[in-house]
């Protein structure tokens, strides 16, 4: 079982459609899909919806702000959008202790910072313009 996870900012919410797409393929070709991104699972969900996303189409959604609050009870400060953050050491590495946790056997996210924090055993791969042209046409 290959187990891909994918951020939402900056990568799915960029490319709604198209990744819709790829998750259906790739879950026929056995793979498990999920979101492993920054801001609660209430706003995940929410958001997805804007984009057209059903969040029951992925086998799992784990985000820091979840699991910051439930294993490590962080304090956060919230910027003028709503959005939690926390100190940026804990910020960066929770994504791969995440990852770690799940067994993420790839990630795909387009902040390099988390790339810097995947545990051995986690395909970190950058998501950018140029990928997306490269994935999407």
């Amino acid at each position: 079982m290959f187990k891909v996870g994918f951020d939402f900012h900056g990568v799915v919410q960029a490319y709604p459609t198209e990744f819709k797409n790829l998750f259906a393929q790739m879950k026929l070709d056995g793979a498990v899909i999920g979101l492993i991104t920054g801001a609660t699972k209430d706003q995940i969900h929410r958001e997805l919806n804007e984009v057209g996303i059903e969040p029951t189409e992925f086998d799992f959604i784990h985000t820091i702000a979840d699991y910051l609050i439930d294993k490590h009870n962080v304090e956060f400060v919230a910027d003028s959008k709503g959005n939690l953050w926390t100190d940026e050491k804990t910020w960066w590495s929770s994504k791969g202790k995440i990852c770690n946790d799940l067994k993420i056997d790839m990630l795909f996210d387009d902040s390099i910072e988390y790339g810097d924090n995947m545990p051995i055993g986690t395909n970190f791969i950058l998501f950018n313009d140029e990928l997306a042209n490269l994935m999407f046409g």
